[in-house]
Order: structure tokens, then C-alpha cells, then sequence
């Protein structure tokens, strides 16, 4: 069993069931996430505070069973997954149907719990409820979390849990029971070609045992068109990124570009990437900082030139070349390593010069650091590579030192605005990119514009 992450749960009686699956499978269950107990929840039948909530399991293994692929492969479509009380688009429905564990059975008390895949792993969050939402429910859950996972460790987490409800069904005869068994047989039985598949289906947010709903023609491309290629780095990025019907010609670009510009795998071994972080952002942080440091950037010191950033920390060339008619507006870039020892960014070109340098920078943490592998992309997914580049090209161009030294929390509105546009101007980022860097450093946390 997982250490970190826990579906810990027993059988227990339960008289008022009539079902006989769920009767048989019906269990207390505590959600255990790198020691926090993400099941917590104040209940209302004896005013305190409780980890164990009481579930028929049953249908949380059908839902697990029956959203495999996407659940631990396709990334959130934002930063976090939205809140409950702000699911406007059929688009974010879909999205939280797949991944969030409330919505495994309509009426079961369960907590507002994520799983999802963040690039090179797992993703697990939850959020706590608001007491007046659901007055008539067992309780309210109490505390929000987020933590990362292997994919791996959670696979394996799910996996255990999903096992022993089946085990709890041994001798009980069902269709219900048949078909999980089937289900759940097929995951566990795929071949290495039929996992590869499986999860480039899942990136898409598909289900693969369902291709006669797909797009025509997207069961070949993923097979066919991208063959052995299916889990290459530069694939895994378009398809955590766009949508199943641009797919095929997003690729076509990807590809023909990589092609054109000789891009592969590399990286500056005198940049370290770090490990255990909590969050993508804090890796971004910590290797813009080391940049600045081995290159001798003072904190206040704006930079001129992306290029020239390489070539002190390593020798290294970076370069900019223009490469246009991406098909999506999900992807910006490309980036690899040509001969080597040249650090290739190429896509069409920003219209604004403070834009390209963002968009150099997020290249340039990719081809450091992102790039071991092969050629990457530069997209608006929120994967951890992607969300730790944006981080690191923030801190890089506008640490968050300098500009917290200018920026008072007592100023009003006003004040703020005027001080961003000039910080903005001093470092050649975007008033967006000042907002967000004295947010995230709580010099502003209170300020919405």
C-alpha cells in the first residue's frame, strides 16, 4: 500500500441498504494524502469533527474503473480545478466529471477531491466546503489541499482500493460485478502498445474503450500517425494541450518544425532542476534564481537579452527563429537543441516585444532544464513543465525582491496601477506579470484590478 496516498477502508453493516452490491461493498473510507486526512469533515449528527465517512464503494471503484486513462493523464484545464459553485461551461462539467470524486455518485458524501495528471505525474486536490452549501448533507468538509504523486505510487493507490472492492464481491452474482471485473481486467491485461495508446487517449481527455465516440480519423492518428513516437516528449505536450479535433494538424506543425529547425534533446548541466518541490511554481522560482546567481545578476538588475543569459551560464546559444501557421492557439513554440550546442526557440513571432522576451524565457527554462528528453513545446497547458516555466520567466525578468522593495501593501488602487506600469516599463514585462509576482509574494495579496 501507498504510504502517501491511501484509500484506507473496511466493510461495515449497513441495515438500511437494499441494493445487494452495495450492501456487500459498503465501508468506512478515510482519504489519506501525504498525512493529511483529505476525508475530514464536520458532522452534523455529533457536532465534531470526523475522518471516516460511510459510502457504498462500489460505484467510487466503477468511476475510478471507468475514467482510468484520463484520470491520471489529462492535465487540469487551469491552474486548479475550479470551484463547485463556479462550474458555468459544459466544458468544465465534463472535465470535473472525469476527475473529481464527488461526482462518482449522485447523493454519496463525498469530498470535493481531484485527481489528475500534471505532465511527468499525478496531481491530487481538495478543497473545503462552504458550511451553507449543502445544509441537509451529513457535514461539510473541512480543509483544502494539494499535494503531487508519481504516477506510478497513485496508479498503484487507486488500483489497491479498486481490487479490494472486487474482492468484497466474491461470491455475489451480478452483471455490475461482471462488467467492473471485465473492465478492470482490461486495464491491468494491456500490453506496453496498448498502455501507450491508453494514455495518449487519456491526455485528450478520451476514454479508449470508447473510439466509436471519437473524432473520425483520431484512433489512426494516435496509432498510425504518431506510432512510435506516441509518448515522445513534443507528443505529450501537444496532447496534454489541445483538443481532440486540431490533434492531427497541431502535430503536423510540431513536427514539421522539429524537422526543419533540427531539434533534440539537450540540456546545461551547470543548471540543476532540483527536486521535491511542492509546487511547479516553486521549481520555476528556484532555478530562475540560480540563473541570476550564476550569471551574476544583481536582484534589481532588468535583463536585455535572453540569448546572452545562455551564453554566460554555459556557452550555450539561444536564438529566436520565426516559424508560423501554427493551426491552434493552445501551443506558441517550439524548442529543442540543434548539433548540440545551440538552443533553438521557433514559432511565430509575439506582437509585442515584452511578449517574445516571456516567451524566450519560458524557452529557455525548457531547453536548460525540459529538453532531456527531446524537443518540447511551449503551450498554455497547465502542466507542471509548463506552469513551472511561465514561474520561471516571471522571477527571472521581475524577481519578486526587487519589485516587492518598490511596492507598499498600504497603497491604494490607484497607486498600485500607476506603480505596475512602471515596473512593468523597468523590467519589460507585462503589468500582468508585476500583479501576479507581488501577489504571489503577499505584498499585494488583497488587490483585484
Amino acid at each position: 500500500m501507498s504510504l502517501s496516498l491511501s484509500f484506507d477502508c473496511w466493510r461495515s453493516d449497513e441495515p438500511a441498504a437494499t441494493d445487494p452490491v452495495e450492501k456487500r461493498t459498503w465501508a468506512g473510507l478515510r482519504l489519506l494524502v501525504k498525512g493529511q486526512c483529505a476525508s475530514q469533515f464536520w458532522d452534523r449528527h455529533i457536532d465534531a469533527a470526523s475522518e471516516t465517512i460511510y459510502v457504498p464503494t462500489f460505484p467510487l471503484a466503477q468511476w475510478f474503473v471507468g475514467n482510468w486513462w484520463a484520470l491520471f493523464f489529462e492535465p487540469c484545464r487551469t491552474e486548479t480545478p475550479p470551484p463547485e459553485a463556479a462550474l458555468r461551461f459544459a466544458t468544465q462539467r465534463r472535465w470535473v466529471d472525469r476527475h473529481c470524486l464527488r461526482a462518482a455518485e449522485t447523493g454519496l458524501f463525498l469530498p470535493y477531491l481531484h485527481i489528475y495528471g500534471n505532465g511527468p505525474g499525478v496531481s491530487v486536490y481538495w478543497s473545503e466546503d462552504d458550511p451553507q452549501t449543502y445544509p441537509s448533507a451529513p457535514g461539510h468538509f473541512l480543509y483544502s489541499g494539494l499535494a503531487q504523486f508519481d504516477t506510478r505510487q497513485a496508479t498503484t493507490a487507486v488500483g489497491e482500493f479498486v481490487s479490494k472492492v472486487l474482492g468484497w464481491c466474491d461470491g455475489v452474482s451480478d452483471a455490475r460485478i461482471d462488467r467492473l471485473r471485465s473492465d478492470w481486467d482490461a486495464i491491468t491485461g494491456a500490453d506496453e502498445q496498448e498502455q501507450a495508446f491508453c494514455r495518449a487517449a487519456g491526455r485528450l481527455g478520451l476514454d479508449p474503450y470508447a473510439i466509436g465516440d471519437w473524432t473520425a480519423g483520431l484512433a489512426e492518428f494516435l496509432s498510425t500517425g504518431l506510432g512510435v513516437r506516441i509518448e515522445d516528449a513534443i507528443v505529450e505536450d501537444l496532447l496534454e494541450s489541445v483538443d481532440p479535433m486540431s490533434a492531427s494538424l497541431s502535430w503536423e506543425w510540431a513536427s514539421t518544425t522539429e524537422r526543419t529547425f533540427g531539434l533534440s534533446a539537450g540540456s546545461m548541466p551547470q543548471i540543476i532542476a532540483g527536486s521535491g518541490f511542492r509546487t511547479a511554481k516553486d521549481q520555476g522560482y528556484f532555478v530562475a534564481r540560480q540563473l541570476r546567481n550564476l550569471v551574476g545578476l544583481a536582484p534589481d538588475q532588468p535583463i536585455d537579452e535572453i540569448g546572452g543569459l545562455a551564453r554566460a551560464a554555459g556557452g550555450a546559444t539561444f536564438s529566436f527563429e520565426q516559424h508560423n501557421h501554427l493551426p491552434t492557439r493552445a501551443v506558441l513554440a517550439a524548442v529543442g537543441w540543434h548539433a548540440g550546442h545551440e538552443a533553438v526557440l521557433a514559432g511565430p513571432r509575439p506582437s509585442h516585444p515584452n511578449t517574445q522576451r516571456f516567451l524566450e524565457a519560458r524557452g529557455l527554462f525548457q531547453a536548460m532544464i525540459g529538453c532531456r528528453r527531446g524537443a518540447r513545446l511551449i503551450t498554455h497547458a497547465h502542466t507542471w513543465d509548463q506552469q513551472a516555466a511561465r514561474s520561471f520567466a516571471a522571477e527571472l525578468l521581475a524577481p519578486q525582491e526587487a519589485l516587492a522593495e518598490h511596492a507598499s501593501p498600504d497603497a491604494g488602487p490607484d497607486e498600485r496601477l500607476q506603480l505596475q506600469e512602471e515596473l512593468a516599463d523597468r523590467f519589460k514585462v507585462s503589468t500582468e506579470v508585476v500583479r501576479l509576482q507581488l501577489q504571489n509574494q503577499g505584498v499585494w495579496r488583497d488587490f483585484d484590478d
